[in-house]
Order: structure tokens, then C-alpha cells, then sequence
């Protein structure tokens, strides 16, 4: 298993916690609908798929590369999927931080101007 998982069921948790991070993407379009409203909601989902086909681009050849530099033993067919394991986790986990942290900077500065306004 890669990065030394032994269980099925953890390997099952990690899938799921990736598939949700992944699959929160469709909300994106609802915040920036919201956001910039109807007419300028295209034009802002287009620049932000280019920067998630450039990001998704970058990932695949990070993961490539670490697929190859990390496959220890030669003949293991499982060892060189590795990388790739490894930069789905780091990057599903460094987006599902990032986002939730901006969710909570983003709540701090609303109720710091309805202090400072009242």
C-alpha cells in the first residue's frame, strides 16, 4: 500500500476524505454567482478554470515526476503509484485547509466591521 498504509479501511477513510475535498468544487460556482452576480459570473468562472486546468496540469507533472523518483523497488508495480498517492493527500489536504482557513479569516473581518460600525 502506499506511504505504509496496512489497512483497507484507512486507505477507505483517506479515499473519502479526498473524494469530498475534490468533489466540493461545484461550489465554487454558487459562491461566485452569488459574488459577482449573473453577468459577470461567466467571465470569473472562466479565468478561475484556467487557473484550475494550470493547477490540475502542475499536479499531474509534480505527480509524475515524484512517480518516478519515489519508486524504491524495481519490479513493484504498486511503488510507483506513490507519488501520485502522495501529491493527492498533500494537495487535498493543503486546498481543504486553505479554504476553510479563509472561511474563518473571512468571519473574523465581518464581525470586526460590525464592532467597529456599531
Amino acid at each position: 500500500m502506499p506511504m505504509g498504509i496496512r489497512s483497507t479501511s484507512i486507505l477507505g477513510v483517506i479515499a473519502f476524505l479526498m473524494g469530498i475535498s475534490i468533489n466540493m468544487y461545484p461550489l465554487v460556482t454558487t459562491a461566485v454567482s452569488e459574488t459577482f452576480g449573473p453577468t459577470k459570473t461567466s467571465s470569473v468562472m472562466g479565468l478561475l478554470n484556467t487557473f484550475a486546468q494550470l493547477s490540475g496540469a502542475t499536479a499531474l507533472l509534480v505527480s509524475g515526476y515524484l512517480g518516478i523518483a519515489l519508486n524504491s523497488s524495481p519490479g513493484n508495480a504498486l511503488e510507483e503509484y506513490r507519488g501520485i498517492w502522495l501529491v493527492g493527500m498533500v494537495g487535498c489536504l493543503i486546498t481543504g485547509t486553505s479554504g476553510v482557513v479563509m472561511s474563518f479569516l473571512s468571519r473574523g473581518l465581518r464581525e470586526l466591521r460590525r464592532f467597529e460600525s456599531a
